[in-house]
């Protein structure tokens, strides 16, 4: 399916009675391709009839969470190209580690990597500030998308009197310059288990987590039916 995309609208100062500039920049479109996540699960007619032992929905909720983070760790983090994964799409990660002629950008620009200088409160500003200096920056919906492993990283960054900087207070509320799972540097997050690089699509990735800081707006998923 290709659904429009914008390419906004610039502005110019006209003089009283003058002519009005026509604006140059273009739209495109971008292709949604359909992806089918499935599993084939064997259930013994005995374990149907067993009264004690819900499997139906256990199984269904087992898959409906193998989905969700096999779906994120697609979409987000898969390092290999998707003619090498045979998934229909390239995830975010891989996207921004290739060299793009069409949009004139260069292969990881967009991901900074921990452990290469700097503090880990760095690196976490380093990859906001390079959407907060972007053209398509809106801080009403700017958001983090971040593995669990971060939690125990975000808890041991400590300032110079080696206090940590997110802070709860004595009765668990926020007291600090932020609340580690509700936001970072002001921005709401969304923790997925899914955001860990892996080869191929997974539910279960090992790989280095990740923590991405990005505009929903501009990552389009398109879904074609629920599951069945």
């Amino acid at each position: 399916r290709s659904t429009p995309r914008s390419g906004g609208v610039g502005i110019e100062i006209i003089a009283k009675g003058g002519a009005y500039g026509e604006d140059t920049n273009t739209n495109d479109d971008v292709i949604l391709s359909a992806q089918k996540f499935g599993k084939a699960v064997r259930i013994a007619e005995e374990d149907i009839d067993d009264s004690l032992a819900d499997i139906l929905n256990t199984k269904l909720s087992d898959w409906a969470t193998a989905y969700a983070k096999g779906l994120d760790n697609a979409c987000l983090a898969v390092t290999a190209a998707k003619a090498t994964t045979t998934c229909k799409f390239d995830s975010l990660y891989y996207q921004l580690s290739q060299t793009n002629a069409a949009t004139s950008y260069t292969a990881n620009t967009n991901i900074t990597k921990s452990g290469t200088g700097g503090t880990p409160y760095d690196g976490l500003s380093t990859t906001a500030g390079l959407v907060e200096t972007g053209d398509f920056f809106d801080e009403g919906s700017a958001m983090w998308i971040v593995h669990p492993a971060y939690k125990k990283k975000l808890r041991g960054i400590k300032d110079s009197n080696n206090r940590p900087i997110f802070m709860e207070s004595s009765n668990g509320t926020a007291g600090g310059a932020q609340n580690v799972p509700d936001t970072i540097m002001g921005y709401p997050v969304k923790w997925s288990l899914g955001a860990r690089t892996s080869a191929t699509p997974t539910a279960t990735p090992t790989g280095n987590p990740l923590a991405i800081f990005c505009i929903p707006q501009f990552l389009l998923l398109g879904v074609r039916s629920g599951p069945e």
